[in-house]
């Protein structure tokens, strides 16, 4: 099984490496300037979208631990409402929960915005 999945990665990693070769020959005979320039723009552009990816991915993070901690008020807010029946700290536990999930709609919005504009970098770009 090992000798199967080393062989078949070593062919994809080979026949992967033919493509960029060609590519690159290609890009020679086509324009040297053109392939300079790609090979100047891509290294940021790579590193640019791998910064975006981890912004984005820890907003994301940020929401589900929000909405985690909505639903766990939430469930202690029923518990507490079914135990104790006291409309004092019903209206207190609605506040708490109200500001929970205030905070995780910005932390949503804001997630939203970000893929948005990249979404319309993308498109403006095409």
């Amino acid at each position: 099984m090992l000798q199967y999945c080393v062989s078949v990665y070593a062919e994809t990693a080979t026949r992967c490496l033919l493509d960029f070769l060609g590519a690159l020959c290609v890009l020679v005979l086509l324009s040297w300037r053109l392939l300079l320039l790609m090979l100047l723009v891509v290294p940021f552009v790579a590193v640019g979208a791998t910064v975006y990816q981890r912004f984005v991915g820890n907003m994301g993070r940020g929401v589900s631990d929000q909405l985690a901690k909505a639903a766990e008020i939430a469930q202690e807010s029923i518990g507490n409402v079914r135990s104790v029946r006291s409309t004092a700290q019903e209206h207190k536990q609605m506040r708490i929960y109200n500001a929970v999930m205030d905070e995780s709609y910005v932390r949503a919005r804001n997630l939203a915005l970000a893929a948005a504009s990249f979404t319309v970098r993308r498109l403006s770009i095409n």
